[in-house]
């Protein structure tokens, strides 16, 4: 009876010991588990603050204001206007016979378009030593409605290697000096402009 009593207790505890060992391995089990979970979102706080800079934190980078950008711009003040380079500018004078241009300044223009209107009115001439001195200028072009080119008008003009003559039949220098032909040559007119004959009035029809 005894014998049988102690095998009892024997199982018993024995039972119990399993039951305690496997309660341990399970609880360490569990807490192995929990310690993995804590971790793991720790980083991906980490990683949503760095996904996503809105949702706070020392390290984001601040969103832009609401003025910044292109709407920002609209209350900023424009930047100066960089003022016209190389735009000649022209003197003009009126008599009996139409207007004149009697001074161009050239303004670092090295071509020179003259114009055939001032303020509505017809530019029938060029008057004396209107170019004189500008010696950057390389090319005139000079328009149908011009009829008269006054003496030394070009004088000095050294660079003036092209005269255009938008009408360049029935020109004279003086009195009897026939530069049509000539004329038609860019490159010759220049010369006959600014040294050969820049001595003499010009006139055409």
């Amino acid at each position: 009876m005894i014998k049988g009593i102690n095998v009892k207790r024997i199982f018993a505890m024995l039972v119990l010991a399993c039951v305690f060992i496997f309660s341990a391995c399970f609880g360490c089990a569990e807490g192995g588990k929990e310690g993995t979970e804590i971790s793991a979102p720790s980083g991906g706080a980490d990683n949503e603050e760095t996904a996503n800079p809105g949702s706070g934190g020392g390290t984001q980078t601040p969103a832009p204001d609401e003025g910044e950008g292109s709407g920002g711009q609209e209350g900023q003040t424009p930047p100066p206007e960089t003022p016209a380079e190389n735009v000649p500018e022209y003197e003009f004078q009126a008599d009996e016979s139409g207007v004149w241009l009697i001074k161009v300044i050239p303004g670092g223009a090295k071509a020179i378009e003259i114009p055939s209107l001032f303020e509505g009115k017809t530019v029938i001439g060029i008057g004396e030593n209107a170019f004189s001195g500008c010696t950057e200028v390389s090319e005139v072009i000079i328009p149908a409605s011009v009829t008269r080119i006054g003496a030394y008008a070009f004088g000095e003009c050294y660079g003036l290697v092209s005269a255009v003559f938008e009408e360049p039949k029935g020109w004279q220098a003086g009195e009897n000096i026939p530069l049509s032909d000539s004329l038609e040559d860019p490159s010759r007119a220049a010369v006959y402009l600014k040294t050969t004959l820049r001595q003499y009035e010009w006139r055409r029809g």
